[in-house]
C-alpha cells in the first residue's frame, strides 16, 4: 500500500501562525514513508523529558514528495493552540527536529460509484478535506463546505483568498476547477458573517441538500457538528463517513484509551479509524 508506519526524527520546515490561534506546521524528510492517504494522521512527540510524555495526534492536511538535496516526504497540518502541548508546539522553530510516528489509522473510503460528494469541515477539521477533494477523478463535481469563525480562518485553512475581492463576496456557489480537473464548488459559512453564509456549516449543508443530489458525505470537525451532519445524511439515505478526534496516547491501538461505541462493537479511534461509517457510530 506504500503507507508503512515508521518512527523517526523529522525536521521542521516551517511553523507559523496563520490566523488568530491557528498555526500551520510543515515537516520534511520523512524517510521510509512512500505515501500518506487522506484521513490518516501522525503522532508527534513534543520535546524531551517528562513534561510531555505522551505524543499528540495530528491529521495530515497535505503530503508532498521532496526532491533534490533533501529527498523524502513532506507533510503539513494545521493545529489550534489550546493547551500546554500545542503551546509548546507553537514554540518549535524551523530547523529543529521532532519525533514522529506515522502514518497511522485508516483513511477515507468513498464508494467507487461516488459522483457528487460533499466534503464538510468545521474549523481545523476542514484542512484534510481540502486535500481529499483531489481524490475524486471520476466525480461529476465535488462540493467543499467550510465552517469557520471568521474570514481569516477561512483564508488560512483553504488557501482560497483569491476567491474574494475587495468587496468581500458573499457568493456561496463559486465554481472553480480543482487540481484533479474536476469541477469543484466551494461553500463558506462563518460565525460572524464575514464570508458566505452567516451561521453554521450544518445550516448551509441543509440548504445545499435541497438543491443538490449528493451521493456521499465526508465530515470532520467538532463532535456536535459531525453528529448533525450524520443525521442529515442518514435522513436522505446518503452514505456518510466521519473522521473522529480523540486523545490517543499510543496511536496504534495498544493502550485502548480512545474507545468509542458503534453498532457493531467497541472500536479504537486510532487503529480502527479515525474514519468511520457515520451511521454505525453511537453518538
Amino acid at each position: 500500500m506504500g503507507c508503512m508506519t515508521v518512527c523517526s526524527k523529522v525536521w521542521v520546515i516551517d511553523n507559523e501562525p496563520v490566523a488568530d490561534g491557528l498555526w500551520r506546521l510543515t515537516l520534511g524528510q520523512l524517510s521510509g514513508i512512500e505515501a500518506v492517504r487522506p484521513g490518516q494522521f501522525i503522532q508527534l512527540r513534543l520535546g524531551e523529558g517528562s513534561e510531555h510524555i505522551l505524543s499528540r495526534p495530528f491529521a495530515v492536511s497535505s503530503a508532498t514528495t521532496l526532491t533534490g538535496a533533501s529527498p523524502g516526504l513532506s507533510v503539513t497540518f494545521f493545529y489550534q493552540v489550546v493547551g500546554r502541548g500545542t503551546d509548546r508546539l507553537a514554540r518549535v522553530l524551523p530547523g529543529e527536529f521532532l519525533q514522529l510516528l506515522g502514518p497511522l489509522g485508516n483513511g477515507w473510503q468513498p464508494p467507487p460509484t461516488t459522483r457528487r460528494p460533499l466534503l464538510i469541515g468545521g474549523g481545523v477539521g476542514f484542512a484534510q478535506l481540502n486535500w481529499y477533494a483531489d481524490f475524486f477523478p471520476d466525480a461529476e463535481e465535488v462540493h467543499l463546505l467550510i465552517g469557520a469563525r471568521n474570514k481569516a480562518w477561512v483564508h488560512a485553512l483553504t488557501g482560497w483568498p483569491s476567491l474574494y475581492g475587495p468587496e468581500e463576496m458573499h457568493d456561496v456557489d463559486v465554481l472553480l476547477t480543482s487540481r484533479a480537473a474536476v469541477p469543484t464548488k466551494r461553500h463558506t459559512a462563518t460565525d460572524n458573517g464575514e464570508l458566505g453564509h452567516h451561521g453554521t456549516n450544518v445550516e448551509l449543508m441543509a440548504q445545499l441538500m435541497e438543491k443538490t443530489d449528493f451521493d456521499y458525505v465526508a465530515a470532520c470537525g467538532p463532535l456536535p457538528m459531525m453528529r448533525q451532519v450524520a443525521r442529515l445524511a442518514q435522513e436522505r439515505n446518503i452514505y456518510c463517513e466521519v473522521s473522529l478526534e480523540s486523545h490517543m496516547a499510543c496511536g496504534i491501538g495498544a493502550c485502548m484509551g480512545c474507545m468509542i461505541s458503534t453498532t457493531a462493537a467497541a472500536r479504537r479511534v486510532c487503529a480502527d479509524g479515525p474514519v468511520f461509517n457515520a451511521w454505525e457510530v453511537l453518538w
